[in-house]
């Protein structure tokens, strides 16, 4: 791990971070698009999304 942070934003919600870096030269990534970052901003009662990574933006852990 690179970086770690945690705390919470200017509205107060929860925050965590962290930045890892892959030092095997035999790593190649997958062939995927760039990545689109964003905030939700609205008033309606759900946001359909598809999360990808560890285990708890999946709901398992």
């Amino acid at each position: 791990m690179v970086w770690c942070a945690s705390g919470a934003d200017d509205a107060s919600a929860p925050l965590d971070a962290a930045l890892i870096e892959i030092d095997d030269v035999a790593y190649r990534p997958a062939d995927l698009p760039p990545v689109r970052w964003g905030r939700i901003v609205g008033r309606g009662p759900a946001v359909g999304c598809t999360a990808t990574g560890y285990p708890d933006a999946l709901g398992l852990s």
